[in-house]
């Protein structure tokens, strides 16, 4: 709390010096999109979050959904099965797996699932970079959800989807080469651990605005676009410099603040981060007066927000 609402503006490694597209040069930004057209299966994660989100989506529908892809089915089934869950049977029935896991855990696997196979990645399960992405985009998801109580009126939804699409533009760096003179990194050898800084140094963009790409050219609405890209803005930008309405600004508010409690939960994780590999991000001190201090560190200890972070550490390594 200390760092975040520090009374100065405080510097920042993640101030981008690449703030809008206009800033990056038309070569890169049409590798970015060669490499996001290229993408597949894209429309199956719409319809499967879509549903997810409708309060009034049948069960059976959704069953009937999932089975539609075995390796899904599969992944749910075993996670279900495993030890966390202590079932005395063994489970085959998709429903009954799906209301044990629970919707939150099964949006996980579904972006999971959705993502990896529109990156055409295989090679997930031996890449610790990108298994320390998906934890850490996992988390945020989580801890979003919970700090949308800050405000009134937000969609749990839209905030579970903005923390799991915040660092989308991290998984599409990992697939692109160098472009700068500075750049001292092979294509996929894209560090978590790198600065905005250091992406624009050796990309010539950052992985917001590749996200922000990305998201436009999958046909996301504008409030997911906007916040997505400027995810790190209230870092180092000033609220009446950042041109957002009023609800945007509070989902952005969320996701900021998700995006930093996230790296405090994978730093204390017996597998995850160090926390000197990723420092918290102070808040820029003219967004303080929008956050009930006392409101969101009740948010943060609370009980159940550490039981949904264990219990998607103990399925993120059933899944494997």
């Amino acid at each position: 709390m200390n760092t975040i609402f520090s009374p100065a503006a405080p510097p920042t490694e993640n101030k981008a010096s690449l703030h809008k597209l206009d800033d990056v040069g038309s070569e890169i930004k049409q590798e970015v999109l060669s490499l996001v057209g290229g993408l597949k299966n894209i429309e199956t994660l719409h319809k499967l979050q879509k549903m997810i989100g409708d309060p009034q989506a049948a069960m059976t529908e959704l069953s009937r959904m999932i089975t539609g892809d075995p390796i899904m089915t599969a992944k749910i089934l075993r996670v279900a099965n495993s030890p966390y869950y202590g079932m005395e049977k063994k489970l085959n029935s998709i429903s009954h797996a799906i209301m044990i896991i629970g919707l939150a855990n099964l949006k996980s696997i579904i972006y999971s699932e959705g993502i990896l196979k529109a990156l055409n990645e295989k090679t997930f399960h031996r890449d610790p970079t990108m298994q320390t992405l998906w934890k850490h985009a996992t988390y945020t998801a989580i801890c979003a959800s919970y700090l949308g109580y800050l405000f009134g009126g937000l969609n749990q939804g839209t905030l579970f989807t903005l923390g799991i699409l915040h660092d989308i533009g991290k998984f599409l760096m990992m697939k692109l080469p160098p472009r700068t003179p500075h750049g001292s990194a092979a294509a996929g050898m894209y560090s978590s651990n790198w600065t905005i800084k250091e992406e624009e140094d050796t990309f010539g963009i950052n992985h917001a605005l590749v996200g922000r790409l990305a998201l436009q050219h999958w046909g996301l609405s504008a409030l997911m676009v906007e916040t997505v890209s400027r995810h790190h803005a209230p870092g180092y930008l000033a609220l009446d410099k950042l041109g957002m309405d009023h609800e945007a600004v509070q989902y952005l508010m969320v996701l900021f603040l998700a995006d930093q409690a996230a790296c405090l939960f994978a730093a204390g994780a017996s597998s995850g981060m160090d926390s000197g590999d990723t420092p918290l991000e102070g808040l820029h001190p003219s967004y303080h007066d929008l956050v009930d201090r006392k409101k969101l560190q009740q948010l943060l200890l609370d009980r159940s927000l550490f039981g949904q972070i264990r219990e998607a550490e103990a399925i993120a390594q059933a899944s494997m």
